[in-house]
């Protein structure tokens, strides 16, 4: 029976990237966490520094400590700690009591959790699933519902990397309208803003560019990953081209009074119905019709739906 890796967190800054490094690749048989610091720094060095430590660690390795909150899905790193008492906290007991203690937790977060208190500081963890706001392809999303709410009126300041490009809305829950406000507070910088849904009578809003309708109790799941499709297959510009242009959005003005009154202008909605097919017969590019495809077995399609009573 082989005995577990050893365990051990080490601090990585500017000043010993390259000593810390080394020590990384002389030890394969140790499981290293990177710990880096960001004091009041310019973010862009920041961002910079971490991209070389991207280049050694994986996400879920790289832990980021500071007194400026941060989000860890903006950054995509494994953990963001958030110190109290910046200048008192004591970094090398803390790497202590770690590498003394690691065996005696199953994760990081239990650790993390277990000495929060005692350090003074409180940490969140990037999040895979049902995560309100990620990267697809280094382009912020924004998932906005009813469960996703609170998370980001909390949190949404702590953005500092990236903005909304892509805004997702929930338009079949019973937020709507206070979710509605959250778009045109949030979503001023998103290039396109959909609202997601499984039902025929939907509120539309002037902050929503396309509306995209899918018959499946995972309609939201379902529509995010189309879209994420499209994006995988193509460069990002590309990508969004072809979406501008197949759902006819004008151009934005990123210049709109965001305070004006909160009555929705007037406005021609775009609406489309997303079919996920097991078998797609060959036929003739459609004007009207988007394609992609899935994988061998499932196709996506989108079309206009002249059926759909928004």
């Amino acid at each position: 029976m082989s005995s577990m890796k050893k365990k051990k967190l080490i601090l990585i800054m500017e000043y010993n990237y390259e000593e810390a490094v080394n020590e990384v690749l002389r030890n394969p048989e140790t499981e290293y966490k990177a710990l880096t610091v960001f004091f009041r720094m310019n973010l862009q060095n920041g961002l910079e520094f971490l991209k070389k430590l991207k280049r050694i660690f994986s996400l879920e390795n790289i832990i980021l400590m500071s007194d400026i909150e941060y989000l860890a899905n903006d950054l995509e790193v494994g953990y963001v700690i958030e110190l109290k008492q910046f200048y008192d906290f004591n970094l090398e007991q803390f790497l202590k009591v770690y590498e003394s203690s690691v065996q005696h937790f199953e994760n990081f977060f239990d650790f993390l959790e277990s000495v929060s208190d005692v350090f003074h500081f409180s940490f969140h963890q990037y999040e895979k699933e049902k995560a309100w706001f990620s990267l697809l392809f280094g382009h912020g999303i924004l998932i906005i519902n009813d469960e996703n709410y609170e998370k980001i009126l909390q949190n949404y300041h702590k953005i500092k990397a990236h903005t909304s490009d892509l805004a997702f809305i929930n338009l079949n829950e019973a937020g709507v309208e206070k979710n509605l406000k959250l778009l045109k507070m949030l979503g001023s910088d998103a290039q396109i803003a959909f609202g997601v849904t499984n039902s025929l009578k939907s509120k539309f809003s002037q902050w929503i560019d396309v509306i995209i309708y899918q018959r499946s109790p995972y309609y939201e799941r379902n529509i995010q990953n189309f879209i994420s499709q499209i994006f995988s297959f193509n460069s990002w510009e590309k990508a969004l081209a072809l979406l501008q242009n197949f759902f006819t959005i004008e151009e934005k003005s990123f210049e709109a009074d965001l305070y004006e009154e909160e009555e929705d202008v007037l406005k021609v909605p775009k609406r489309f119905f997303l079919k996920i097919e097991n078998k797609i017969e060959f036929m003739e590019k459609a004007e009207n019709v988007f394609y992609c495809s899935k994988d061998k077995k499932e196709h996506y399609r989108l079309e206009k739906d002249k059926d759909f009573i928004g």
